[in-house]
């Protein structure tokens, strides 16, 4: 029973990591996205700035079939004084530059919407290969868990019983922790002016840390799933993946975050010593050869709330694994 719970415990992180890959790269395939209706936007601008300079330069030329284009000789013919011959070269050498500006500001502009534009759609092509193929293998894992749950399920009915028995008693331990929890956690946004939260339903976000931490602790005692969460209105049957935690706790929808993301955000703010960690700061961990691959929140006491498989959402020791680091997301 131990060797198949482990292994549906290492499936199920390999799934929630997969799960960050996929949501990584179609994140940044509508980055792409993103650029290219943003130079299709700009097409429109562009060609009429393109045009303009076509008929600027068509009349420049007109002008200089129409009129003659003086030499520089036919310029200096009737010069009567140094300063007037220095005044008529340089006059030239304006016209002419000016001339070769309109030029290469219109092939530049032309060359340049091209470019851009070829570039981006290669990189969209590539970018969709690498969605298709991380879907590919999220499917896979998915189904390994899906079997090795099934394998498990199918375990004698007396040791399906006995495992029953012990998620039915520490599942009322839980609610019962997670109640207790939620009363200190509202003591403490209270106290620190708190206002904008709600608890169990993230229907808003909040930027408020006493609220966002009150969030988490209200989810104590709920389960785990490998891909964003699961809300049914109470932590009975409810289930959260690592960063899941911290989306419903901001009151974001599900799948809105990843590790890597949520270390982003971060960025500079990022302490290593965990003695510095503040109170509702993400804390992070590498996992799996990811770094980070887990996320959790810092309640002080050298304490966290995460969820991990066979585990769910729960209170841990800041340090149970090797820490990155962590820091504030207000």
């Amino acid at each position: 029973m131990e060797v198949a719970l482990q292994t549906l415990s290492n499936l199920s992180s390999e799934a929630e990591l997969a799960e960050y890959d996929l949501l990584t790269v179609t994140a940044e395939l509508d980055e792409i996205n993103a650029h290219i209706d943003e130079l299709d936007e700009q097409i429109p601008e562009v060609k009429e700035q393109l045009e303009a300079m076509r008929e600027e330069l068509s009349s420049l030329v007109a002008q200089s079939y129409k009129e003659g284009t003086p030499t520089l000789l036919d310029l200096l013919m009737d010069v009567t004084s140094f300063e007037e011959m220095v005044t008529r070269v340089e006059y030239a050498n304006r016209v002419s530059a000016y001339e070769s500006e309109v030029v290469s500001q219109t092939k530049e502009l032309d060359s340049k919407l091209v470019q851009q534009r070829a570039d981006l759609e290669l990189e969209k092509i590539q970018q969709e290969q690498l969605v298709e193929e991380q879907k590919q293998r999220v499917a896979a894992v998915e189904a390994a868990v899906s079997s090795m749950q099934a394998y498990y399920n199918q375990l004698s009915t007396e040791l399906q019983d006995m495992i029953a028995a012990e998620q039915e008693s520490l599942q009322a331990a839980n609610e019962e922790a997670a109640r207790e929890a939620l009363a200190q956690a509202l003591r403490i946004a209270e106290e620190q002016g708190a206002t904008n939260y709600a608890v169990n339903l993230p229907v808003s976000p909040t930027d408020n840390v006493a609220g966002f931490v009150a969030r988490a602790f209200s989810i104590i005692g709920a389960g785990y799933q490998w891909s964003g969460y699961t809300w049914l209105g109470s932590i009975r049957g409810s289930a959260f993946t690592c960063s899941g935690v911290i989306d419903f706790a901001r009151g974001f929808p599900s799948r809105s975050s990843s590790p890597e993301t949520l270390y982003a955000e971060v960025g500079s703010r990022l302490v290593t010593d965990t003695n510095l960690l503040q109170y509702g700061d993400l804390v992070f961990y590498d996992f799996n050869g990811r770094h980070p691959g887990h996320v959790g929140i810092y309640i002080g006491g050298g304490s966290i709330i995460d969820s991990i498989p066979n585990g769910g959402v729960s209170i841990r020791d800041v340090n149970y694994m090797p820490c990155i680091g962590g820091g504030p997301i207000f």
